[in-house]
């Protein structure tokens, strides 16, 4: 509909253009002046005067509310990938850690919670490690100390 009622708009304006300009000087072109530009703002209000303006509300609203929509399922979807990728850098930064004790560790997985504070931060840790106690001991203070992981959900598994 907007597309045909420009087409008509330029050729109209257009057709006026030439009209104008083929006119004699004086009182006929005065009044053709006058033609072109009722002319002109007829094709311009025409395609309003069959306007549904209660439809356009109830479209403009559903695309408000889908625009709301994709808008918090990208925070969410950013959320989320800015969470693994918090997860991962912890995840790396203990195992530095363990290779500096030289630990070897099997596997590693990290738990994080979103905090008031609108961050994601590590809540615990497993660890599959055949590591002695002392060596798991230390790198458990090295958690708990850089990372704020209590010892209490440290949790940490033998090699199977």
């Amino acid at each position: 509909m907007i597309k045909s009622s420009l087409r008509q708009l330029c050729l109209m304006s257009i057709f006026c253009g030439a009209a104008l300009s083929i006119s004699p000087e004086g009182s006929v072109k005065k009044l053709m002046n006058v033609l072109v530009t009722a002319v002109l703002i007829t094709a311009v209000l025409g395609p309003l005067r069959g306007f549904d303006f209660s439809e356009y509300a109830l479209q403009k609203s559903k695309l408000n509310q889908q625009e709301h929509q994709l808008m918090e399922s990208g925070a969410d979807l950013s959320r989320r990938l800015n969470r693994l990728v918090i997860e991962d850098e912890y995840e790396a930064y203990i195992m530095d850690k363990a290779a500096e004790l030289e630990i070897e560790i099997s596997s590693l997985k990290i738990g994080v919670i979103w905090s008031t504070e609108g961050l994601w931060v590590p809540e615990s840790v497993e660890i599959t490690s055949t590591a002695d106690t002392e060596k798991k001991s230390r790198l458990g203070r090295i958690i708990t100390a850089d990372l704020g992981i209590a010892p209490e959900r440290q949790y940490w598994k033998e090699y199977e």
